[in-house]
Parts: structure tokens; C-alpha cells; sequence
């Protein structure tokens, strides 16, 4: 669903998040942690072809623009 939003254009609108409310999310009991956006759903991101311009953007430019040009 993401890579269709990406491709209609919305990728600028989109702003990725990580939901960690259990201590077993952690990674040091066996979670995904805290990094798991950028460790294992933005290569899956590239694998699905999305192209590495949106990825960047999705991960490092709406979130920065949300929290400082806001």
C-alpha cells in the first residue's frame, strides 16, 4: 500500500512511525527495537521498488520538515 501512495504522488504527505509498547518489542528480548524502521523496513522498501529519492524522503525529509518548518 505504501509503494501505491508513493507512486500517486503522495510520498511528501507520508510520515512513518514505529509503535513500540511492550518491553519485548525491544530488540534486547527479541524485538524489532527502536532502529527497525531504518534497518529492516527501508531495505524492504528498495526490494519492493521504491525508488531511493522517496525512501529518503519518507524517512528523512517529511519528518524533518514536520518538526521544524511546521
Amino acid at each position: 500500500m505504501l509503494k501505491k501512495l508513493v507512486e500517486r504522488g503522495y510520498a511528501g504527505q507520508l510520515l512513518l512511525a514505529n509503535d513500540l509498547c511492550l518491553k519485548a518489542s525491544l530488540r534486547k528480548y527479541g524485538g524489532w527495537g527502536y532502529d527497525h524502521l531504518f534497518t529492516n523496513f527501508a531495505p524492504m522498501m528498495r526490494m519492493e521498488g521504491v525508488p531511493g529519492r522517496e525512501i529518503e524522503r519518507l524517512i528523512r525529509l517529511n519528518p524533518s520538515a514536520f518538526l521544524f518548518e511546521g
